[in-house]
């Protein structure tokens, strides 16, 4: 995926551009640490088309206090892997002499740059933005990120420069299988396989870039995407932990349904959790593996399944499977549900939501607070996203996240989307 680059002096407001290019689609998948000094990395969608979207700290070039010296070397790294620049200005304060240091180091790469005149909350400032034009590059958008002014503008520039969509067209079911370092996802694949595709090590970060392998399962054409471990993001060591990372998330994007696979003999953990978000918050249909069932006694396994899915309460939707790579017990089970969540993934028709619309209307829990009844006009699915719903209601209101609850639910008890995500937008 295209890498795009947000850079400029401190306080012009980066990252409210990073968080409005956010709000249009795709939730921020991970950060980086730290809030000024480093880069924060995130996954963004605009119409068909997914991208990086990098924030980086403030620039005050020639400035020697070993703070600005880390966040330059940061802004030079992201340069050297950016496709795009944003370079973002104030319109109220004007052009700075700090703005006319960083074009100048801009002037030297061989990438598009895209001047972006933010706080142009009124005309005038927008006027006054062609000001930026003395910096030397073509594009200024005047923006507001705070009303979100000129956000969509941009981001139609940005589109044009962006390949086709970069989901494949699947010619099988990708399955990518991720978690933590060491809980099984190369053995996994190696027990379907039944050959060494794949270095399987006790040591755990072995599988270093994302790797396919194609087999025939019922007459199906099967691709399983065994990913690098994810750590903790206190644990990336310099940059390749990061790209790594990456790469698992451009897996995620481009597999049909992703297993999240957990050790079942050792506590669920925090980056258990973590990891599983990170799929929940793209949208993507997923099975949760509990892996080496063959270390826990018989008469224990059950508990443990029950102790994963009470602990990972918020993923009800979502198939738990306990397995073993080493006996080969559940392997296939694994591939077989994927096969019916794929399937779940339909287009339902007109008649089909107008019963979710009807069913949501007869019991819509929004209180006493709004003077005129609450009705649910309309529910329109995405059909490109299909587990994504609009909601155009007779009102504007305040959706709380129990009332988006008992609409996913009202979808799920009429259709089958097991495993699958709901997004609800309104």
């Amino acid at each position: 995926m295209k890498k795009i680059v947000i850079i400029g002096r401190p306080n012009v407001g980066k990252s409210s551009l990073f968080n409005a290019i956010l709000r249009r689609k795709i939730a921020i998948i991970d950060n980086k640490p730290g809030v000024t000094r480093d880069r924060n990395y995130a996954v963004a969608q605009f119409n068909d088309k997914y991208f990086y979207i990098i924030d980086t700290g403030g620039i005050i070039p020639d400035n020697e206090d070993d703070l600005s010296k880390s966040v330059f070397r940061q802004v030079e790294f992201a340069i050297k892997e950016a496709d795009i620049i944003i370079f973002i200005t104030d319109s109220k304060e004007g052009l700075n002499p700090y703005d006319k240091d960083i074009a100048n180091i801009l002037r030297n790469v061989n990438i598009p740059v895209f001047i972006v005149a933010n706080k142009a909350d009124n005309e005038n400032r927008a006027m006054g933005a062609m000001e930026f034009h003395q910096l030397g590059f073509n594009d200024i958008f005047p923006i507001s990120c705070l009303h979100r002014i000129g956000i969509y503008d941009l981001l139609d520039k940005v589109y044009e420069y962006l390949p086709d969509s970069n989901i494949p067209e699947v010619s099988g079911l990708h399955i990518a299988i991720i978690g933590k370092p060491n809980v099984g996802k190369s053995s996994y694949v190696n027990k379907i396989l039944n050959q060494e595709r794949v270095i399987v090590s006790e040591i755990p970060g072995t599988t270093r870039d994302s790797v396919d392998s194609i087999i025939k399962y019922k007459n199906r054409k099967i691709i399983l995407i065994d990913t690098a471990g994810l750590k903790h993001k206190a644990k990336y060591k310099e940059h390749i932990d990061y790209y790594m990372f990456l790469r698992t998330v451009d897996s995620i994007i481009r597999a049909n349904v992703v297993v999240v696979m957990i050790d079942a003999s050792f506590d669920l953990t925090f980056q258990d959790k973590r990891i599983f978000n990170i799929v929940k918050k793209m949208g993507r249909p997923v099975i949760i593996v509990l892996n080496k069932s063959d270390l826990l006694p018989p008469d224990l396994r059950k508990k443990t399944r029950e102790y994963f899915e009470k602990e990972l309460h918020f993923a009800s939707f979502a198939p738990f499977l306990l397995i073993s790579t080493l006996s080969g017990k559940g392997v296939y089970k694994v591939i077989d549900t994927a096969i019916e969540i794929n399937n779940n993934m339909k287009i339902l028709t007109s008649k089909n939501l107008k019963d979710i619309r009807d069913d949501i209307n007869e019991k819509l829990p929004f209180g006493l607070k709004y003077k005129r009844a609450i009705d649910l006009r309309n529910i329109i699915q995405n059909k490109d996203n299909p587990n994504h719903f609009n909601l155009k209601f007779n009102m504007k209101i305040d959706v709380k996240d129990f009332q988006l609850k008992y609409i996913e639910k009202a979808i799920r008890k009429l259709y089958n989307f097991k495993g699958i995500p709901i997004k609800l937008h309104w």
